[in-house]
């Protein structure tokens, strides 16, 4: 055994990856040098440019500050465990019918 720890698979991490590069892609589109984005969002414009290489993560309040900036809007994150349906999608509960006897 080399001692190496392998990384546990963990499903979030795709839809992780996904968005941050619609992050990337959003500020991209946005016209707006890193420079600007930067005065603009209060972020330094090297850490902008090293989460456009991949090369560092965002803060989640630095994600929100760029998100207010460039207008996109952060929704709620569901959690696969607790992925039920809420009280108003669920379907009707079925009614059962007594037998005699019971």
């Amino acid at each position: 055994m080399t001692g190496k720890k392998k990384k546990a698979y963990n499903p979030g991490m795709d839809k992780h990856i996904d968005i941050e590069q619609q992050l990337r892609d959003a500020i991209q589109s946005s016209g707006l040098s890193l420079y600007q984005l930067g005065k603009k969002s209060g972020i330094n414009d090297s850490q902008l440019s090293r989460f456009m290489r991949g090369e560092r993560d965002l803060r989640l309040q630095n994600v929100v500050r760029l998100c207010r900036v460039l207008g996109l809007h952060l929704a709620p994150i569901a959690d696969a465990k607790h992925d039920e349906p809420t009280e108003a999608e669920r379907p009707p509960p079925k009614k059962t019918r007594k037998r005699k006897g019971d």
